[in-house]
């Protein structure tokens, strides 16, 4: 509680979740979401039945858990972002494709083809005050491990191209991104 500078009493967000392994928060205001990949027979030597999950809090109450994905491909490594307007976003790996849910639709749309280097196994989204989302995640360059980036553009519905977020010879990783301000 910002007014109090209080915490309340630590509560079971989900419980019983066996073999998790992505988990994301993200929230805005008086709303958060939580969501994560979880692997349904516990047997690691197959992903093709991981699943993402994710629950909602509104008017101060956690939603029960609910399914977003059931499918024979590999959904994992998800991370989530809420904008300002109530607008939820969750990206994760799909099989070897990085993919978008906006406002837990089943209809994804594609984020970046080909998303399965290591990189992406520590990649980062950020929900900027206009609306742009932005994946960070560290990749090979010809000077070695660079930081690179895409940009979603809310108001097209498009994401662009790979770019190139900074060239030096130290190893970019476990990116936190935040905004200032001026955006």
């Amino acid at each position: 509680s910002p007014g109090a500078q209080t915490w309340t009493t630590p509560r079971s967000l989900v419980g019983g979740v066996a073999c998790r392994f992505s988990q994301s928060l993200a929230g805005v205001g008086d709303r958060a979401v939580y969501a994560w990949s979880c692997d349904g027979d516990g047997v690691l030597t197959n992903d093709l039945d991981q699943e993402i999950f994710y629950c909602e809090w509104t008017n101060g109450v956690w939603s029960a858990e609910k399914q977003l994905t059931v499918d024979t491909v590999a959904d994992k490594n998800v991370r989530a972002a809420l904008g300002s307007g109530g607008t939820s976003y969750l990206v994760w790996q799909h099989g070897t494709d990085l993919v978008m849910s906006q406002g837990f639709s089943t209809n994804l749309t594609l984020v970046r083809p080909d998303s399965q280097t290591a990189g992406f196994a520590d990649y980062a989204l950020t929900l900027g005050r206009n609306g742009n989302l932005v994946l960070l995640w560290q990749e090979m360059s010809p000077d070695g491990p660079d930081a690179h980036y895409r940009v979603y553009d809310p108001a097209s519905g498009l994401w662009s191209q790979d770019m190139l977020l900074c060239r030096d010879a130290s190893l970019e990783r476990s990116f936190t991104p935040v905004w200032d301000d001026a955006g």
